[in-house]
């Protein structure tokens, strides 16, 4: 069976960073110590190893006291910044080896991981530390939970670079927990076998593929398009500009989501519902957008082929555009202006 092991850190760069240290184990990622906590217990059965920040909120140390007393067969591997100032003592008392910094090396990390994971633990000793600790850990859990209202799950399908880093940030900044973020779609669908999410958000350049696998597994999908125009183009599903991704956008997105309702972005919504255009007109500029042939798009929507021009050539006039290169330009831009100075 595949190794599994759990990553238990509020920087959502680490669980990448591992995955590349380790790519043939299953790496799950909790993004504070409550929701690790969940999932050691979710998955005690699979998890050969740990991995734990202490430098987060409802601390790392508190986390390994849980964990330990209620899952002694799991070992945690304490992975922080400023692993010299961490308090080894009470981590050695609990059946943790010795913390390492972040800044060590591929290789010694890879080793470490696998030296840990095939260690063979006993519960840790109830000392007069063990039971501090853990009401300590239940009075910081309490106070978390109260702090931090249960999140909405959401998956991400990203391809490296800026538009994955500003979801993870957003994301992260809107109170919801990203379970999953990959740019593979093997590794989404593996995953989405085990962990549950509510939606799937997607980048407009994985859109197919995505679409793909939100129906696969019924899960609504929110495309961040890369540009308006890219938007625009698509039908059917929630969208948002990555230009205007925020916090509260990613919440109003969420919210109007799972009241199973579409979301799109306002900025997107204004171009959509420009009283100039009528219905038919939007549905031929999105298609003109796709690159699709005027005969296809007769055919896609029931009319004929010389409607299609006679739209077309209504569209450029409207918009004072003359061909789509024009158009894409004409609706990437349109965020910079408050209205189009050719339509009256």
């Amino acid at each position: 069976m595949e190794k599994c092991l759990l990553v238990i850190d509020d920087d959502p760069t680490i669980a990448d960073y591992i995955r590349f240290v380790v790519p043939d184990w299953t790496v799950l990622v909790a993004y504070n110590g409550v929701e690790g906590i969940a999932l050691a217990h979710e998955w005690s059965t699979r998890i050969d190893i740990i991995i734990l920040d202490i430098t987060m909120p409802h601390s790392g140390t508190l986390v390994a006291a849980q964990i330990r007393t209620a899952l002694p067969t799991i070992p945690i591997l304490v992975y922080t910044n400023g692993a010299n100032a961490v308090d080894t003592q009470t981590l050695e008392a609990l059946g943790c080896p010795s913390p390492i910094s972040k800044d060590i090396n591929t290789s010694t990390l890879r080793e470490c991981i696998y030296t840990t994971a095939q260690q063979l633990l006993q519960p840790p000793d109830r000392n007069l530390l063990l039971p501090f600790l853990l009401q300590t850990a239940t009075e910081s859990e309490q106070t978390f939970r109260h702090n931090h209202p249960p999140t909405v799950p959401l998956a991400a399908l990203a391809a490296p670079g800026i538009i994955r880093t500003t979801i993870q940030t957003v994301v992260s900044g809107s109170g919801h927990t990203l379970r999953i973020i990959t740019s593979d779609t093997a590794s989404l669908q593996a995953q989405l076998t085990q962990r549950h999410v509510d939606i799937i958000i997607a980048d407009s350049s994985l859109q197919s593929m995505a679409q793909g696998i939100a129906q696969q597994f019924q899960i609504p999908l929110l495309i961040v398009a890369r540009s308006m125009s890219t938007a625009f183009r698509i039908v059917g599903d929630s969208v948002i500009v990555i230009d205007v991704l925020t916090r509260e956008v990613v919440q109003d997105a969420v919210a109007t989501i799972l009241a199973e309702q579409r979301y799109v972005s306002p900025e997107l919504k204004q171009v959509l519902e420009l009283p100039v255009l009528n219905d038919l007109e939007r549905k031929i500029i999105q298609r003109y957008l796709q690159n699709i042939e005027p005969k296809v798009i007769a055919d896609q929507l029931g009319i004929a082929k010389d409607t299609v021009y006679h739209r077309w050539n209504s569209i450029c006039t409207k918009l004072g555009v003359r061909d789509v290169i024009e158009l894409t330009q004409w609706v990437d831009q349109w965020q910079e202006r408050d209205r189009p100075s050719t339509i009256k």
